[in-house]
């Protein structure tokens, strides 16, 4: 199920499995966004990640948030529930991606309050972010 919020000029698509049309547009942004800024190599490295993340990760255990503008996804994020000792329920925040030709105009930043907001609503203990 997907819902969406006009944000910046840009929709906000939540999306947990990324099925069809999504899927190979984000694995397409993560490596386009980190191989612009940390070559090809790494680019390829965070794209991989996201193919197994969306693959391999339970829907309930995974959250991922796209923002669409003129129908070409120019930001995602991604959630993926960590384990702890306690019973806590917890997930962590990372990767993060805005389109290169998008940066510097709050994609990011709306894409984060937005889902922060959306997993308040879910009694989430704790979100922890892993990154730059």
């Amino acid at each position: 199920m997907a819902r969406g919020k006009r944000v910046y000029g840009a929709i906000v698509i939540v999306c947990n499995s990324f099925e069809s049309e999504y899927r190979s547009a984000v694995i397409e942004l993560f490596f386009h966004s980190f191989g612009d800024k940390e070559g090809e190599s790494d680019g390829q490295t965070i794209a991989d990640l996201v193919d197994q993340l969306i693959q391999t990760t339970r829907t309930d255990d995974l959250f991922g948030y796209v923002a669409i503008e003129n129908k070409h996804i120019v930001g995602g994020l991604f959630y993926s529930r960590l384990t702890l000792a306690s019973d806590a329920v917890a997930f962590m925040l990372s990767p993060v991606a805005v389109a290169t030709a998008n940066q510097r105009k709050g994609i990011g930043q709306t894409l984060i309050r937005y889902s922060l907001d959306e997993l308040r609503r879910k009694d989430i203990d704790l979100i922890v972010t892993y990154g730059d």
